[in-house]
């Protein structure tokens, strides 16, 4: 696009990718010169997105006052493996891991709405709720499983044997709970998500999704045929 940039422009590029492969995020009042580099210096952007973004296999997400770098859904690179994601979420095995993506779906769906993807429609959910909802949609789908599987390619039986096989939420016993109740399953998702700044887990009773989960859906996953695919899932109507 641009015939030639000078050094002051591609080094704030490196730098502004430097920080964001680090931290994942770059906030305006932490680093306020490189934040208005790359607002206001289209070279700086055109850099970044043309150099940086396809090396990174990410893509930049922007709010008003911060940065993100976020892989694509199909990358490699800064992606985690499942045995990345079984250890930060204490899980022991892959089939707790897809009841953890299912729990996950669940989530979305009901902040974004009967639509999904589209708009935010809720301010928060409780945990004994999203429960409940998860239940409710492994149930739904149940009778469709087979065929679900194979168009997915998503272990939906084994992940809701496994969430049958926990417990249920008890009020009583809810700040007693084990690796076998489903909301302390839940917490440890969330406690995931929140980790990666995607949701605020707040006295382990509500959980709000964050700006950045909102970027992320609406560039990645607010197509169409996804949202229809994703829809299907977890029980929902496309």
């Amino acid at each position: 696009m641009y015939d030639s940039y000078t050094r002051e422009e591609v080094e704030a590029a490196f730098k502004i990718y430097l920080l964001l492969q680090k931290k994942g995020e770059l906030r305006r009042r932490d680093f306020i010169d490189l934040f208005e580099k790359y607002s206001s210096n289209p070279k700086v952007r055109d850099i970044f997105v043309s150099v940086f973004e396809p090396m990174a296999e990410a893509k930049m997400l922007e709010s008003e006052d911060v940065l993100y770098l976020v892989p694509e859904p199909d990358s490699d690179y800064l992606s985690y493996s499942n045995e990345q994601l079984r250890e930060l979420m204490r899980l022991d095995n892959n089939t707790e891991l897809y009841c953890a993506y299912f729990v996950i779906l669940c989530l979305l769906s009901e902040f974004f709405g009967a639509d999904f993807l589209d708009e935010v429609v809720r301010e928060y959910i409780l945990v004994k709720d999203l429960e409940r909802i998860v239940s409710a949609s492994f149930e739904s789908i149940e009778p469709r499983m087979d065929e679900l599987e194979v168009d997915s390619g998503f272990n939906l039986r084994a992940a809701y044997e496994h969430w049958k096989s926990m417990e249920e939420y008890r009020e009583l016993e809810r700040m007693k709970a084990s690796k076998t109740n489903r909301y302390s399953f839940i917490l440890r998702v969330c406690t995931f998500l929140q980790s990666q700044g995607l949701v605020n887990l707040i006295q382990e009773r509500e959980i709000y999704i964050t700006r950045k989960t909102e970027l992320i859906v609406r560039n990645f996953y607010a197509g169409k045929e996804t949202k229809e695919k994703l829809l299907k899932l977890i029980g929902g109507r496309p």
